[in-house]
């Protein structure tokens, strides 16, 4: 019966549809969608963010972090922040994203051309998905993988990347979330950890790192960018963006630890 089995497809505790790169993760009331496309191939006309290992999360029906979306389609530094990977909920190297587009039509295909993976594991007590490609590798300097792995358990998801190979990067990692801080509490774009901690909806714990880890968060900021929302064409709200910058010496691992403020 086709009716049961559709039901029996929306019902599974992940879903993917590889041929379009979307992931969907209902796993113990956590809701997790993601984007996985690699860059190989012909350039092509393309409306794609820079947002691999990127995901928007939310718990019981809570938006926890989101997609910031985009202000506008003009060529502004504030219209152009909206595909940009440092306004999603990923990862940089030296500033750059995980992997190129296949609308990056001005590289040359050699260059763009990168893998990704994705795989995705049901344990008894967790669900595991692991995106691992090797979209770094232009950057030179003997960086080989990046694995950014989810974990997802009763109460927190656990975020653990990992750079294999060799050589120094800065790396950035950005999350972003739903805010509803005054702005009579925001100087020049930069928040107070205290007071941001008051309005978080939901906790991000560094539990790994190699090295000092410096920590910021931003809301309403325009340099840098950061702390926006567009829900619509042409209309901001305020968000809250945490980012992280740390110097790594490959091979080098971080992982965080995701919770809800309300439970």
């Amino acid at each position: 019966d086709k009716n049961l089995l559709f039901k029996k497809f929306w019902l599974l505790p992940w879903r993917s549809f590889s041929d379009a790169g979307w992931h969907r993760i209902d796993y113990l009331g956590w809701t997790a969608i993601l984007h996985t496309e690699n860059s190989s191939g012909p350039a092509i006309s393309t409306h794609a963010h820079y947002d691999l290992c990127s995901f928007v999360l939310y718990k019981d029906g809570r938006e926890l972090l989101i997609d910031a979306g985009r202000l506008d389609y003009t060529a502004s530094a504030i219209g152009r922040y909206g595909i940009k990977a440092h306004a999603h909920n990923t990862v940089t190297l030296n500033g750059c994203p995980p992997m190129l587009l296949r609308g990056d039509r001005f590289f040359p295909e050699r260059y763009r051309r990168a893998l990704c993976s994705v795989d995705i594991k049901e344990n008894e007590n967790n669900l595991v998905m692991r995106i691992d490609h090797d979209g770094f590798m232009r950057l030179g300097g003997g960086i080989k993988h990046h694995i950014r792995e989810f974990i997802f358990s009763v109460d927190n998801v656990e975020i653990i990347d990992r750079l294999e190979g060799n050589g120094s990067y800065c790396m950035e990692s950005f999350f972003h979330s739903p805010s509803f801080i005054p702005l009579s509490d925001v100087k020049h774009g930069i928040v107070d950890h205290q007071v941001a901690s008051h309005y978080e909806r939901v906790n991000i714990d560094v539990l790994e790192a190699p090295s000092a880890i410096e920590m910021t968060y931003l809301a309403a900021s325009t340099e840098p960018i950061g702390g926006w929302q567009f829900s619509a064409y042409g209309q901001r709200s305020l968000s809250m963006t945490k980012h992280f910058s740390i110097e790594l010496n490959l091979p080098a691992t971080c992982r965080y630890r995701i919770t809800d403020r309300e439970l």
